[in-house]
């Protein structure tokens, strides 16, 4: 078997937990470094219909909302990317990984799940020790589990000792 090799992070890309700064349309949080989650999950928007929603968690070109990593207060919502800058170095060990419209960098598995179904820790800026701080639970592609999968499942191994 040939050794996991972890996909590059595309060009542009903020994944989630992401430490940022700010250069948009909110001249008052110009400089200031922000980390990012998804919009989805804390936006109660729904001014836009259906598919032309860009906080629904599958948006094409997705949203963002920032907080204040030393006070975890929230600072904006709806956020582009074009907004924001990423100052992130991630460990050797992440991974990127993409749920719906969203980049993960990914540590490992959890216990249990199934061959379709897991729950991811990923990384957040700040884990200088290793220490995934974050977790979402996916579902997977039907069919065989992929070596991205794999490899993920194996890292939790080497942390936990399970799976």
């Amino acid at each position: 078997m040939q050794p996991f090799t972890a996909p590059a992070l595309p060009a542009d890309t903020i994944p989630v937990g992401a430490l940022v700064t700010y250069h948009g349309s909110l001249t008052d949080l110009h400089g200031r470094r922000f980390k990012v989650i998804p919009c989805a999950w804390h936006c109660d928007r729904d001014d836009a219909p259906g598919d032309l929603d860009p906080c629904r968690i599958d948006a094409p070109q997705p949203r963002f909302g920032l907080y204040d990593p030393a006070t975890g207060k929230p600072a904006a919502e709806h956020v582009r990317a074009a907004s924001i800058t990423p100052t992130t170095t991630w460990p050797v060990d992440a991974v990127p990984f993409r749920i719906a419209s969203y980049w993960y960098m990914a540590s490992h598995t959890t216990d249990g799940g199934s061959s379709h179904a897991r729950t991811v820790r990923f990384y957040t800026d700040g884990d200088t020790r290793g220490v995934p701080t974050g977790e979402t639970w996916c579902r997977l592609p039907a069919g065989p589990i992929s070596d991205l999968v794999r490899h993920l499942d194996d890292q939790a191994r080497g942390r936990t000792g399970l799976l």
